[in-house]
């Protein structure tokens, strides 16, 4: 099966769709690659996109993830430090058999979370709009200056086939399920 065999609609309303099991979950179960942007992220949607999240990686697949998020410089040179001694910690602890992911997921989306990056099934990058911020304390020139806050999904399965979309949906638990 691949996305072309999933039937899928033209536009979803979240007022009135149930987004998560009739697009979201369902594509990303055919998908090999999951690319996102979002404005802002919480491990909380792996709660509730566990299935998909399961049969993306049966595929093989990983997703590669771009949020906003308001640093500064030295937190994310911290983050950058700590992402690469993190992988190393989080693959001994925790690489075990993925077939249980779902109900791990569903009990500890943080948990998933670490599993994802340590095993090299997630790539997540923080979007700064302004490098000249050298500190959170000036928070206030920071909000005046705005977030990024761009929310758009892209999805491949292995034959190449791509399905994407945009709209208002963040990648959390809220976003997906609220």
């Amino acid at each position: 099966m691949g996305l072309r065999d999933i039937e899928i609609d033209c536009g979803y309303d979240s007022d009135e769709d149930d987004v998560l099991d009739e697009f979201y979950i369902p594509v990303l179960r055919e998908s090999k690659t999951y690319r996102r942007i979002t404005g802002y992220f919480s491990s909380s949607a792996f709660a509730y996109a566990a299935r998909g999240i399961k049969g993306l990686i049966d595929n093989g697949g990983k997703i590669e993830l771009i949020s906003g998020f308001v640093l500064s410089r030295k937190d994310r040179e911290a983050i950058d430090e700590g992402y690469k001694s993190l992988e190393n910690i989080i693959e001994e602890k925790y690489n075990e058999n993925f077939m249980e992911f779902q109900n791990d997921t569903e009990k500890a989306h943080v948990r998933a979370l670490a599993w994802l990056i340590a095993n090299k099934r997630l790539d997540f990058k923080i979007a700064v709009l302004d490098e000249s911020v050298e500190d959170n304390a000036d928070f206030e020139k920071i909000v005046n200056q705005g977030i990024f806050h761009q929310k758009v999904g892209i999805f491949e399965d292995g034959e190449g086939d791509k399905v994407s979309f945009s709209g208002s949906i963040n990648e959390t638990a809220m976003g997906w399920a609220g």
